[in-house]
């Protein structure tokens, strides 16, 4: 689809110097679990369900405080169904 044609194919730097290219939610859930900037104790571990409704609440609270909504109904379209 036009989404993933856009997205660039150059990897991101991970823990212990390695690269992924992100072209969809589980190579980008892969990317996060080994992100550098995670506690070396943590790097390589699943996100807990409850890590993950945080993160999502964030996400939805942030587009609501900003009005992201109002300003571009179309993007929040999109961004609700990629985070839900």
């Amino acid at each position: 689809d036009e989404d993933r044609a856009a997205r660039s194919d150059e990897p991101v730097e991970v823990a212990n110097g390695h690269g992924i290219v992100i072209h969809d939610r589980t190579s980008a859930h892969v990317a996060a679990w080994h992100s550098p900037k995670r506690p070396s104790k943590d790097v390589g571990r699943h996100f807990d369900l409850d890590e993950c409704r945080v993160w999502m609440r964030l996400h939805f609270w942030a587009m609501r405080e900003c009005g992201l909504a109002n300003v571009s109904p179309a993007f929040a379209d999109y961004y609700v169904r990629f985070i839900g």
